[in-house]
């Protein structure tokens, strides 16, 4: 472990303190018992449900939505692709109030305010993994007579995982 290294730790472990002092306050407050009725209420059950369901929903928006966006800004230069670039960058400084109004009115505003952050974080992460792909796969699939269609799902997806 190099000097820089043993430097990082502290940083590290500070974060892992401030976490477990959280943590541990929180359990010191809480008897048992309380935690556990707690836990059991009704109102914990359903804010448990509606977060799981509008997160696996926002999730589900982000992946179909992130991915071929991805490849397209990974792979493709277009008009307007700098201002799109930069207009990506947006819900990701957007302070998580503004983002999080939705969650005043529905479950579906639960759902467009979460997919609003999740699609930008998959679009800038997968985007950033389609270019550590090395495009001569691509080619080399293109001549031995594979379509567009079957390279993204069969190919390019899967190399995802090595980048």
């Amino acid at each position: 472990m190099t000097r820089f290294e043993r430097l990082l730790i502290l940083p590290l472990a500070l974060i892992a303190l401030m976490i477990v002092g959280v943590l541990g306050a929180l359990a010191l407050r809480l008897r048992p018992g309380e935690l556990a009725a707690a836990v059991t209420a009704p109102e914990t059950l359903f804010a448990l449900r509606l977060s799981l369901l509008t997160s696996a929903a926002a999730l589900a928006i982000a992946l179909l939505l992130g991915l071929p966006a991805a490849y397209l800004m990974a792979r493709r230069p277009f008009p307007g692709r700098a201002l799109l670039d930069t207009l990506l960058d947006v819900p990701l400084v957007m302070p998580p109030l503004v983002a999080g109004l939705g969650l005043l009115f529905s479950p579906a505003g639960v759902v467009l305010a979460l997919a609003f952050i999740a699609t930008t974080v998959v679009l800038r992460s997968a985007a950033a993994a389609f270019r550590a792909v090395d495009p001569g796969h691509r080619a080399a699939a293109w001549t031995l007579g594979t379509g567009a269609w079957e390279v993204f799902p069969l190919l390019s997806f899967p190399l995802l995982k090595t980048a």
